[in-house]
Formats: C-alpha cells, structure tokens, sequence
C-alpha cells in the first residue's frame, strides 16, 4: 500500500523499482508528457518566482515545514484534509542527518554538515484523510524536510551535494517545470500497486535552495493523477514562508526529538 511506501522512504537502499523522483512516462526533462493532475487544497497558489532574493533566516527550521493547516479541508466533511504523520516526524542535527545516504558515510556526512555551518533541520510527514482510497481519487502522501544553514554560501554546497546526488543515482528521472527559490530542481520514478489497485504509484520530488535554507519535497499519488505540478505547490509553501509570504509557525514539540539512526530521510532515501 502507499502508507508503507511513504514509510519506506526512510529506507537507506535503492531500489530499481523507486527512486529519487519517481517518474511514469514524465521523466525527460525534453518531454512535457507528465501525466494526468492532482489538486487537493494547497496546490494551485504558486506566485512568480523572484529569483533573486536570498534571505538569511533564523531557527527554528520547522517553522518552515508545511503542516496539515496548509492542506486546507475537506469539501464533504469541512474536517482537516490531511493529518501529521507522527511516525515520520523528525528533528534533525549533524549527527542523525549525517546516516543519509546523500553522504558516502556517517563521518563524512557530519564532517560536511558542521563544514558547512548545519544549524539544524525537520522532517515530517502529510497522510491525506482516506489514505488509500484517497490517492485513487486524487490526493497524495506529502513528505518535506526543511535544512537551515548559518550561511547561503553552506546551504548552496548543501543543495549542490543533494542535487549531484539525485543526478549520478540514475534512478530519479529529470522533469521539466517552472525554476522555484534561488536554485531547484525536480524529479519522477514510478512505484508499486497501490493497496490491492492494478493502479501504479508515482513519486515526484523537489529539491530547492531560497537563502539559507535548502528543502526536499517529494509526493506520492497514482499514476493518471499525479503532474510535477503538484510537488512544486509543495515546495511553493515552504518557499511563501521562507519569503515571509505566508505565516510561518513552530509546530507543537512531538515526543521524538530526533531521528533513530538512518531514518533521516534525503533524496537518495528510497522506497
């Protein structure tokens, strides 16, 4: 099911089937051929990009993350659309986010980070209300994670490190789309099933840098529904809060304070 897929992507191997930027037919970034759309509540208000601002934030960095209030509600119910998925929720330093596969190892990992002033990041999780049943419908499973940097010069070598990573994989497949932050790019590879459908699921990711901080969105729906369109919207909100476009707010403190080894997620976590 894509519950477990989500979950998965805590995973530290990469699999030939998910990777990076899970892609179904949409993946050279020549070819607009991403296929079908997807339009819960928060996708669809992106503004022009303005490329050349370059904010120097303060912490906390989760204050940046998007959160089941940006997902806005459900038509039918007038109930939150989405729900936090506490099991995938995360504070990150330089010694959980080092055991990302983003790093050749744990040691050079931290060495980099601290190199490069990590001021600490968020990982956290978005389950639409339906789950399942939901993303044959339409919706999608969000997972986002936040970075903050004491400089732009770190966060740039920061993105650089995620985006070289995403290319020499060979899994994630480039997907052409509007440039978003200061530096972006975006990603597709096909899933498994979805539950017991004969429908596939389809993953798309965002990498993007505005300041000093550098944030990784990815998105998980059914193939027929899913356009980069929608990981973008995503990555448009932490970009708005960053800008100070959209109110940013710290969400409430969760009982797990920091990753377990490995599960920090990156874009070369895989399915």
């Amino acid at each position: 099911m894509v519950r477990r897929l989500a979950l998965a992507l805590c995973a530290s191997t990469l699999l030939p089937t998910l990777a990076i930027a899970c892609g179904s037919g949409d993946a050279d970034s020549s070819k607009a051929a991403d296929p079908g759309t997807a339009s819960p509540a928060a996708a669809g208000t992106q503004s022009p990009n303005n490329a050349s601002a370059e904010p120097v934030v303060a912490m906390p960095v989760s204050r940046f993350a998007i959160s089941v209030d940006d997902m806005g509600k459900d038509a039918s119910s007038g109930n939150a659309a989405y729900m936090t998925d506490l099991r995938a929720t995360f504070v990150l330093d330089a010694k959980n986010y080092s055991k990302a596969s983003a790093f050749a190892s744990a040691d050079e990992g931290e060495r980099l980070l601290n190199q490069w002033g990590y001021l600490g990041g968020y990982e956290t999780g978005l389950i639409p209300e339906g789950r399942d049943t939901a993303v044959l419908n339409g919706a999608y499973y969000v997972t986002v994670e936040v970075h903050l940097f004491k400089s732009t010069d770190g966060a740039k070598k920061a993105y650089d490190q995620l985006d070289k990573k995403a290319r020499s994989d060979g899994k994630w497949q480039p997907v052409r789309s509007d440039s978003f932050g200061n530096q972006s790019s975006t990603w597709t590879v096909a899933g498994e099933k979805i539950s017991t459908s004969t429908v596939n699921s389809v993953y798309h990711l965002a990498i993007f840098r505005r300041g000093n901080l550098v944030a990784v969105v990815r998105t998980i729906g059914a193939e027929g529904f899913m356009k980069v369109e929608a990981v973008r919207a995503m990555a448009a909100i932490v970009d708005q809060k960053v800008l100070g476009q959209k109110q940013a707010v710290e969400p409430t403190p969760i009982p797990t304070s920091a990753a377990p080894a490995g599960a920090a997620a990156s874009p070369t976590k895989q399915p």
